[in-house]
């Protein structure tokens, strides 16, 4: 027996999701934002960043966050910034309280976010714990949720 509906497309509106239900615990973006050292990597973060001046900066959970997934799922800027936008588990990974249609960025920030990492490896010694702190956390073994060096 086949169950036949009519061709014309549902209004989004009428599209059912399970959205409105809690996320699963078991999944795997919900586990590993149990293990990334996220106040370390923001004490790290923070000084450097201007707090008194200029526009609102991006939130250091969201910074590692994305990170973390471009280099996981092995992504380009454009894609990761997609992935996160589309993907509630991901949206909760980065720190945001609920799902959201939008960017949490432009993907361009992504060159400056590189550029600032390479400035932190090579001209700013203090600064290098931050880049180490990214660079453990990308050694992820996504599957295991295990984070080496902490």
């Amino acid at each position: 027996m086949v169950k036949y509906q009519s061709p014309r497309q549902l209004k989004i509106e009428e599209f059912k999701t399970p959205f409105l239900k809690s996320l699963l615990p078991d999944n795997r973006w919900v586990k590993l934002s149990k293990v990334v050292p996220w106040d370390k990597f923001a004490a790290l973060y923070m000084p450097v960043m201007n707090l008194e001046t200029g526009r609102p900066g991006i939130s250091p959970r969201i910074v590692l966050g994305a990170i973390i997934i471009k280099h996981l799922e092995k992504l380009d800027d454009r894609g990761t910034i997609s992935a996160i936008q589309e993907n509630p588990y991901m949206q909760y990974f980065v720190g945001l309280e609920e799902s959201s249609p939008y960017p949490v960025f432009d993907p361009s920030l992504f060159v400056e976010i590189r550029r600032w990492f390479f400035f932190c490896l090579f001209f700013d010694p203090p600064q290098m714990a931050v880049a180490n702190t990214i660079g453990s956390i990308c050694h992820i073994k996504s599957d295991e949720c295990i984070i080496y060096g902490f």
